[in-house]
């Protein structure tokens, strides 16, 4: 493979890696027979609801009263390139980024 375009898509990737980024966060939970309770959803101690909407996964601590709140953020995506959304469960359904095949 030759220099020019090995630099080209690794510069291509270096650009995807930033247009994608996560978030985490906790939340106060209600605490209903040993179980988490988040916005109508029972989930056990020390277990994860993964869900399609919003795009996140919630971890339940008894013991902290909290879940553990990950997801996914999309900044954009580059010239030429597509957002691909799909209905999963997360992170499954955090959006990806896709272009064309680079060509040589």
């Amino acid at each position: 493979m030759h220099a020019f375009p090995v630099a080209i898509v690794s510069a291509g990737l270096l650009l995807l890696s930033r247009c994608s980024d996560g978030y985490t966060g906790k939340s106060e939970a209600s605490i209903q027979d040993g179980k988490c309770v988040y916005q109508g959803v029972e989930i056990a101690h020390n277990r994860t609801a993964r869900n399609v909407s919003p795009c996140e996964s919630w971890t339940c601590d008894v013991n902290e009263g909290t879940v553990h709140i990950v997801g996914c953020v999309t900044w954009g995506a580059p010239e030429n390139c597509l957002l691909e959304k799909k209905i999963k469960p997360h992170p499954g359904c955090c959006p990806k980024v896709v272009c064309p095949p680079v060509r040589t």
